[in-house]
């Protein structure tokens, strides 16, 4: 239950940095010698910004050890673990979903959409995706931002297509903008991320 100056316990540490090696051994460990409630408890647990050991899990960029450590939540903590913590927000008001735009890992990514299309319908992800962080900032202003290849922005473009049909509702969500009147196509500017600009700039 130690925990540092950001309130990041070892569970949020692990998720975030830790190895599959590292992850084995810890998991089985707090497995061994916590009762099934007390480790529950244990993976609930938020740092002071609010974010939950999915949110730092979405950090890590090996996929192995976040398809692992998500699979440890489902299959040895609690049924559903997985499903309550992706619908949580932090202090800031983002999904986990969000940070794993940030890791600028494809791979893990694509895991962690994958894990909101097996847990929630399509109208669930569209207000996931559309809803707005304490900036104003959307999913999309996210992906303009961090994206650092074609190919994950092209991921992102064509699952927000599919998840958004009428074309007018789809201009209007690229169109967003946030607190600081920015929408992605802006914000892909101000944060000199060519690689965005020249994808976005041609879905306009």
């Amino acid at each position: 239950y130690e925990t540092d100056n950001n309130g990041n316990n070892l569970l949020h540490l692990l998720a975030k940095h830790g190895s599959v090696p590292m992850l084995k051994l810890a998991l089985e460990k707090l497995k061994n010698e916590f009762s099934p409630e007390e480790l529950r408890n244990f993976f609930k647990l938020k740092n002071k910004n609010g974010k939950n050991v999915l949110h730092c899990a979405a950090g890590n960029r090996n996929e192995e050890s976040v398809e692992f450590f998500v699979s440890f939540i489902e299959n040895e903590v609690f049924k559903g673990g997985v499903k309550e913590m992706l619908s949580e927000i932090d202090d800031m008001k983002v999904l986990p979903l969000h940070y794993a735009v940030k890791s600028k890992n494809l791979k893990v990514f694509e895991f962690f959409f994958s894990l909101y299309e097996q847990n929630f319908s399509k109208e669930q992800i569209v207000e996931f995706i559309t809803a707005k962080d304490s900036d104003g900032n959307s999913f999309l202003h996210y992906a303009a931002r961090y994206s650092n290849s074609k190919e994950t922005l092209k991921f992102a473009w064509t699952k927000i297509q599919i998840l958004i049909e009428d074309k007018e509702k789809l201009k209007n969500f690229l169109l967003m903008k946030n607190d600081d009147e920015r929408n992605a196509l802006m914000v892909s500017i101000v944060k000199e991320n060519e690689i965005s600009f020249c994808f976005l700039f041609e879905q306009v």
